[in-house]
């Protein structure tokens, strides 16, 4: 799971908002920050590409957040208490849907 995906998983969980601020460098590079619920993180290092430095954005959030894949995919584990959570079932179907746009 890339970054930008571990991120967004977080924040649809957690009924947050995001946003990703980007600037051209003077040497043609690109860097980006993430925000969160107003929060502003690190910028990340130049790159190449927006597309890049989102990705470096969002690691360096996730870190600041103590946010591993491992700990988003436990808890994406599903129990049968919480399978029968209306609340669940919506965050299930919300991840899902985010995992299939990343892989088509």
């Amino acid at each position: 799971m890339s970054y930008k995906q571990q991120l967004k998983t977080y924040i649809d969980r957690n009924k947050l908002t995001i946003n990703y601020e980007e600037k051209e460098t003077n040497n043609k590079l690109f860097i980006s920050r993430v925000i969160i619920n107003g929060k502003e993180y690190e910028w990340s290092l130049e790159q190449q590409n927006k597309k890049t430095a989102k990705q470096e954005a969002a690691k360096i959030a996730l870190n600041e957040l103590n946010i591993t894949e491992e700990s988003l995919l436990n808890e994406l584990n599903i129990t049968e208490e919480s399978f029968l959570n209306e609340e669940s079932i919506k965050d299930i179907l919300l991840d899902i849907r985010e995992l299939l746009k990343t892989r088509l």
